[in-house]
């Protein structure tokens, strides 16, 4: 009996070495697809299902001068908790985003000014029940020269929604 060390292949005199077996190429994931893009007063499911969002108006300026390289920019928003959501659904500003031409997003300010649009949304979390609502505006320091094309909502683990602005 002759032994072959294993992983070693052979092939009798004069034959043909038939096919090998490819290990399949790992196919590219196809790219996710971007969130719709709403216009401004159009609400949104978003935050999985368990709320409505609406982005009314964007403002710039929207505030008194700073004291760095910005200016402020300002996003009358609502997030309303859908009447047949199970859980209570906690909002705040963190979700909430400026998208930059440039490709930046832009995060919200926790600054609160009796100069800028009012009234303001909340800044600490806020536990909404079935059915309730919340709107305010929210200020944002846009970089000086810089105009955001859009708002985006992208509470954590859930799908982004983005209304454009002009």
């Amino acid at each position: 009996m002759l032994l072959l060390p294993a992983g070693c292949a052979t092939t009798a005199p004069g034959a043909q070495p038939g096919p090998t077996d490819s290990v399949p190429t790992p196919s590219a994931a196809p790219p996710s697809p971007s969130p719709p893009t709403y216009q401004l007063g159009h609400p949104a499911q978003a935050d999985n299902g368990q709320v409505a969002a609406t982005v009314f108006a964007y403002r710039q300026p929207a505030g008194p001068p700073t004291a760095g390289d910005a200016v402020w920019g300002a996003a009358d928003v609502q997030v309303c908790v859908q009447p047949n959501a199970i859980f209570d659904v906690s909002v705040s500003r963190g979700p909430w985003q400026l998208l930059s031409r440039s490709g930046h997003a832009i995060p919200p300010s926790l600054a609160s000014d009796a100069g800028f649009p009012q009234p303001p949304y909340p800044v600490d979390h806020r536990q909404l029940k079935s059915g309730e609502c919340v709107r305010g505006w929210i200020a944002f320091p846009v970089p000086t020269g810089e105009r955001p094309t859009a708002v985006r909502y992208a509470p954590s683990g859930a799908q982004p929604v983005i209304w454009a602005v002009s």
